[in-house]
């Protein structure tokens, strides 16, 4: 098994732990930081993804892809004369999409003792659930004129799905290509693309076969045919050879789009990349290898460059989460 740690500041992306802890995680053998700066605080209520939940407290994490998820470990807001911030009564909502959520249920959070031995306590088991975001909605609190968290932890399955997704992005041409790479395939059927206006409901349009089972780099193209007015939103799905179909993550289909723009300069790189991002929004950013292993993921502004100090040598993809969908470039570090 793995583990997902989910800091404060991770709101919209987080990476699975590989052998060792990023140098800005607070979790170590299970205490905590009673820094306000190392939890995450809401004090104004705002739209709840989950629409059914209308204006809330919540804090919503995404996977960047979807797992099979099992027990987890909460803490809650930990920070001295301020425990009573802490989250109460939880919601816990989990979903593939983003769009449509299941109710996992409500939870109670136990209160934070303020202390740096702080170990927090064992959330929900998912019980082998599937999901890629996970959405936690406060109910209550214990007496603060805010909502707080600190962290959340979550052991999922070795893999995220039978194939690793390093990169989708469309090329704009007179008939637009769909390309897509995987950095490993087991028992992979076939994908199907699938495409929206509304990212609610979903066309089939083609199905495309896959390579089975491999640990190799797979490379994939599919020209789409389809009206300008009705390819908004592409996404694949994922089918193995016994059936069972994995949703895997969408992305925005607008040639006219600012962040077609989008550049990363250098390339090849030394130390750093800069990101030039024009007009577009960038939230957040993950690193991946070549195998599909997330090294490195922060926040960023619009325009911003990434230290590349700690990487080794070799080729990378970066994935950007704007608010026109995720963004994927690939570079090297020399």
């Amino acid at each position: 098994m793995k583990s997902v740690l989910l800091p404060y500041n991770l709101i919209l992306c987080f990476s699975i732990l590989a052998s060792s802890l990023s140098a800005q995680s607070m979790w170590y053998e299970n205490r905590h930081s009673t820094n306000a700066r190392d939890a995450w605080l809401s004090c104004a209520a705002s739209a709840n993804p989950n629409s059914a939940r209308g204006m809330s407290h919540w804090i919503r994490y995404d996977l960047g892809y979807v797992y099979t998820l099992n027990a987890s470990r909460i803490w809650n807001y930990n920070v001295p004369n301020q425990t009573g911030n802490g989250i109460q009564q939880a919601a816990i909502d989990i979903s593939t999409d983003g769009t449509n959520w299941i109710h996992v249920g409500n939870f109670i959070f136990p209160q934070a003792n303020a202390s740096g031995f702080y170990e927090g306590f064992d959330g929900p088991d998912f019980a082998m659930s599937q999901a890629r975001y996970i959405l936690i909605t406060a109910l209550s609190n214990y007496g603060g004129s805010c909502y707080g968290l600190a962290e959340i932890k979550v052991n999922v399955a070795n893999s995220p799905l039978p194939v690793s997704l390093l990169a989708m992005d469309v090329e704009c041409k007179d008939v637009p290509v769909l390309h897509w790479s995987t950095a490993g395939e087991s028992n992979n059927d076939y994908f199907e693309i699938q495409y929206s206006e509304n990212t609610v409901e979903w066309k089939p349009y083609q199905r495309v076969k896959g390579a089975g089972n491999t640990q190799k780099r797979t490379n994939y193209s599919q020209n789409l045919d389809i009206p300008r007015t009705s390819l908004t939103y592409v996404r694949l799905m994922q089918v193995d050879l016994d059936g069972r179909e994995h949703i895997l993550p969408m992305i925005k289909m607008d040639c006219h789009s600012r962040a077609s723009s989008l550049q990363i300069y250098p390339n090849p790189a030394v130390d750093r990349i800069q990101i030039q991002s024009n007009e577009v929004q960038i939230n957040s950013y993950r690193i991946l290898t070549s195998d599909g292993r997330v090294v490195k993921s922060g926040i960023m502004s619009e325009r911003s460059s990434i230290s590349l100090a700690d990487l080794r040598p070799g080729n990378y993809f970066i994935g950007l989460e704007t608010g026109e969908g995720m963004i994927y470039r690939e570079f090297v570090k020399m």
